[in-house]
């Protein structure tokens, strides 16, 4: 409108006709006054961010002031609280739909590959998946007590109880109630697992070394027939009885470390042999503090959560400060690091899983993307073979 408005002037100026030049100068005047009244100065844009928006049925509310029926009398900053308080509601349902369809597939992963699992969602909305066959074969979660660690691990087992039949080895050393439902989950499914605690350590030791049994076993019987690896066991003959995946979760792990005698070199044994052998470990620690180097160094995926030691955020290759997912009603945030693909990714997962646990063996099994039928016969190996 500043042309105008000089050619206005310069009209009225040279012909006498100055109501020309009046009413240029009036529609600007009025125009720059609608600008300032619409846009507001910045930091009245950024205080609104801190008001409450809502909906009453009839009209939007931005903190105490009621805006006006029709859009296009709303200032812009007004708009813009609008339309992301719109976008967080859209986020809200789209985030809860996904959810419930989780659980009722039992938090199963949708790709179709051997132990295949759910983790949560990214920022974006997006599926976080890990297959321990492909991106593991080992998986520890690190952070400070209350973050989430047992949360995600029960998360974490009732996705993979999903994928296909496996033997499962439970170690719960804070007294057995975080993987006490876990393993009635699993029983009621008809999956092997046993479960060891701190409350008694003779029977955790057994089980340590049953394992290491298993381990010495699987590597007698593969050597026995020239396979390379478990999977080329199950495959090189049809009708050879299949090895079953061994899934072994630990809550708790270096305490577990520090009170069985033999856990140690269990464990060393799982952490460099566990690929070739189907034996996949996922742990839980408050620190990297009682970890040996050789396990951790075998360990690929690491994920850590909210209050995280900067010093052991380091040491598993995120840095001092990782970024961690969003942080919403019901969910907690985490970031996964892949040590050999040197690439973290931050998300978010749900708390509550009360409800799957609770309905214990509803779910029918699926097919676990090996080929395997579910009811194909599985074998346990110990160390006569």
């Amino acid at each position: 409108m500043l042309p105008s408005a000089l050619m206005a002037v310069w009209w009225g100026a040279s012909t006498g006709s100055w109501q020309f030049a009046l009413m240029s100068l009036s529609s600007l005047a009025l125009s720059a006054f609608a600008q300032r009244w619409r846009g507001g100065d910045s930091n009245k844009v950024d205080e609104l961010a801190h008001f409450e928006t809502g909906w009453d049925g009839s009209r939007w509310h931005v903190g105490t002031r009621t805006l006006a029926r029709q859009q296009w009398l709303w200032r812009p900053r007004e708009r813009r609280r609008v339309y992301a308080e719109l976008i967080a509601i859209a986020q809200s349902n789209s985030a809860a739909l996904a959810l419930s369809a989780r659980r009722e597939s039992g938090f199963a992963a949708s790709a179709a590959e051997p132990l295949a699992l759910w983790l949560g969602q990214t920022a974006a909305g997006a599926d976080l998946e890990l297959s321990l066959a492909r991106d593991g074969p080992h998986c520890i979660l690190v952070g400070p007590t209350g973050s989430g660690k047992s949360r995600l691990l029960t998360l974490m087992a009732t996705s993979l109880a999903t994928s296909g039949r496996a033997e499962w080895r439970l170690f719960d050393f804070k007294g057995g109630a975080a993987l006490a439902p876990v393993a009635e989950f699993l029983g009621r499914r008809g999956e092997q697992c046993e479960l060891s605690s701190d409350l008694d350590l003779a029977a955790a030791e057994r089980a340590c070394d049953d394992l290491l049994h298993t381990i010495d076993g699987r590597e007698r019987l593969l050597a026995s027939v020239g396979a390379a690896d478990y999977l080329a066991f199950n495959g090189s003959n049809a009708r050879r009885r299949k090895l079953a995946p061994v899934l072994v979760l630990v809550d708790e792990f270096a305490a577990l470390l520090r009170a069985v005698s033999i856990a140690p070199a269990t464990f060393e044994a799982v952490a460099t042999r566990g690929r070739t052998l189907g034996v996949h470990l996922i742990a839980t620690n408050q620190t990297c503090s009682g970890i040996g180097r050789t396990m951790l160094a075998n360990i690929r995926q690491r994920v850590v959560f909210a209050g995280i030691d900067s010093v052991d955020a380091v040491q598993l290759g995120f840095g001092s400060t990782p970024q961690l997912g969003q942080v919403r009603a019901g969910w907690a945030a985490a970031a996964i690091h892949d040590n050999a693909a040197r690439f973290s990714t931050a998300f978010s997962f749900p708390l509550d899983l009360s409800e799957n646990l609770a309905q214990l063996g509803v779910h029918e099994a699926v097919g676990n993307g090996d080929g395997l039928a579910h009811d194909e016969p599985v074998v346990r190996v110990d160390a006569e073979g």
